[in-house]
């Protein structure tokens, strides 16, 4: 669908402008099917008398912003290189806006879930609890130097691990569990 808005000598004047807004600016007229609104509102008083113009908008570029910590709406369009153009507001969320935002137990764990498998895939953490098992077995006053550096290897991982399990613990403690806990990388080392 087209937006238009009413403007005058480049200056904006209502935005946006549509069937119903010619309807309310023009009360006693009969608009039919013979004409599209831009027909209609260069037969209005509005245009020939006043000599506003009904212009297209185009759209804007929607700017990247964070839908947990800020909203955007559309704002009043600008004039761009000889375009009107649809603009954007990014707009802190409030405290009560926020809340609605606030992370759940579930998604910590689903996130510190998915943290564990990008450092260790579920096949990798079977590997290694059978190689640990197997080096368990053999004892580790007769590994040979190879499995010494696997089992090293190994508890590496395992550490890194602890660390994303420890830390999501952490954050499961906080209540309420802050906006950005799913974000803010600090959180989680």
């Amino acid at each position: 669908m087209t937006n238009y808005a009413r403007t005058k000598n480049g200056v904006l004047l209502d935005y946006p402008y549509s069937h119903e807004t010619l309807l309310l600016d023009n009360p006693n007229t009969k608009f039919d099917k013979r004409h599209d609104l831009v027909g209609w509102f260069n037969q209005t008083e509005s245009a020939t008398i006043h000599g506003n113009k009904l212009e297209e908008v185009v759209e804007g570029l929607i700017p990247e912003y964070d839908p947990r910590t800020h909203k955007i709406f559309k704002s009043a369009p600008t004039l761009v290189e000889g375009a009107w153009t649809e603009q954007w507001s990014i707009v802190e969320l409030s405290e009560g806006e926020l809340e609605v935002f606030l992370p759940t137990v579930l998604q910590i764990k689903e996130d510190d879930g998915r943290r564990i498998l990008e450092i260790a895939p579920e096949w990798m953490q079977r590997n290694l609890t059978a190689q640990a098992a197997v080096l368990a077995k053999i004892g580790q006053d007769n590994w040979t130097t190879d499995q010494a550096d696997e089992w090293a290897a190994g508890e590496l991982i395992w550490a890194s691990i602890q660390a994303i399990r420890t830390a999501s613990n952490m954050i499961e403690a906080i209540d309420p569990i802050p906006y950005d806990a799913l974000t803010n990388e600090d959180r989680w080392s």
